[in-house]
């Protein structure tokens, strides 16, 4: 039987082909879901609606030490403000303008 986990990595790799567009981190380009401004943001146990950009991608792409890392993303500059990993193989980073 697959470990679950496997399957977890399975899924996230599959919704970020769909779903994901390139954006390049402090010079290396990434595949990530941007989500714009003004949408749902989530805090963990606690979701409240945003104005702070966001990228969802697998933690496993996540650089080493973001916080304050350079992000591309739609033609616009963004630094690393937190990330939060979801502790199933995908983290939440949230961006702030350059």
């Amino acid at each position: 039987m697959t470990p679950w986990s496997t399957l977890e990595a399975r899924c996230n790799t599959a919704a970020l082909a769909v779903f994901g567009e390139p954006v390049v981190i402090h010079g290396v380009t990434r595949t990530a879901d941007f989500v714009e401004p003004s949408t749902e943001v989530d805090f963990g146990e606690v979701s409240a609606v945003g104005r702070q950009p966001q990228l969802l991608m697998l933690t496993s792409q996540v650089p080493a030490t973001p916080v304050g890392k350079s992000v591309t993303a739609r033609s616009r500059s963004f630094v690393i403000a937190d990330v939060r990993d979801d502790g199933r193989g995908m983290s939440t980073v949230m961006l702030e303008a350059a």
